[in-house]
């Protein structure tokens, strides 16, 4: 599923955040005005994996749907009866079978994955992205295409001038996973922030994409800085960079 995420943000398909949010009617200001623990990113990565799993019913891929499905089950190490039932009428399924069986049992094959392994899924996956920092500089530049056109005089509410949301208090939930994510460090600069080395640098949470720029409060808009970096980036750039820490020195 990251793959097929990516790939819908790189235009290699037809289902960019934009198209999921017109698709599908997303209330995306009410997720991204103030932080909320299911991010926009959550929803995309759900309709991005719905729009492929639809699009595949309905061409009447139902073998490939039922394959799919089931190596997801076999990768997570899920077992129940449910599925085995399922998976010993697929065995038994020939080509002599029509296809309201075979789409019978993909649908209901897809209607115990949504109430079982589904939400899990989503989680994982969001799990890989989240720490691509570069991936979310993409997603949230997207959806600062939909900010940007938003007039003050229609969302007083959320916004603090034509296409700016208005700035909010960030909750411990949220500094804590950015800080954990970011493994205490700079992403601008790689200074260390955890004052396990020293204390001579304030933390801030920098919205990657800046709120001037169109950018949201949304979980996936944010990174650990330092003061430097911070107040050096400015309320016009949308550097961001993936540092991360090596368990080990390569070169010894």
């Amino acid at each position: 599923m990251v793959t097929g995420v990516i790939a819908e943000l790189d235009g290699e398909y037809d289902f960019s955040p934009i198209d999921w949010i017109d698709y599908d009617e997303v209330d995306y200001l009410s997720i991204v005005s103030k932080p909320q623990r299911y991010t926009l990113l959550h929803g995309y990565i759900t309709g991005v994996y719905q729009y492929h799993l639809e699009y595949a019913l309905d061409k009447h891929f139902y073998h490939d749907v039922i394959e799919n499905l089931l190596s997801i089950f076999d990768t997570y190490g899920y077992e129940s009866e449910e599925l085995k039932r399922i998976e010993r009428e697929f065995e038994n399924i020939d080509a002599e079978d029509s296809d309201d069986n075979i789409s019978k049992l993909a649908y209901q094959l897809l209607s115990y994955y949504d109430k079982t392994l589904f939400k899990y899924v989503v989680e994982d996956t969001f799990t890989v992205l989240f720490q691509n920092k570069v991936f979310l500089r993409d997603f949230n530049l997207k959806i600062a295409e939909l900010i940007n056109s938003l007039k003050y005089h229609e969302y007083p509410d959320i916004l603090s001038s034509d296409g700016v949301l208005k700035r909010c208090n960030l909750p411990e939930w949220l500094k804590q996973g950015v800080f954990y994510r970011d493994k205490g460090k700079c992403q601008l600069c790689g200074t260390d922030l955890s004052r396990l080395l020293n204390n001579d640098f304030k933390i801030h949470y920098d919205h990657i994409i800046p709120l001037d720029l169109g950018g949201t409060n949304d979980p996936t808009n944010f990174q650990l800085t330092c003061s430097i970096c911070n107040l050096n980036k400015g309320a016009r750039n949308c550097n961001t960079k993936n540092i991360g820490t090596l368990f080990w020195d390569m070169e010894e």
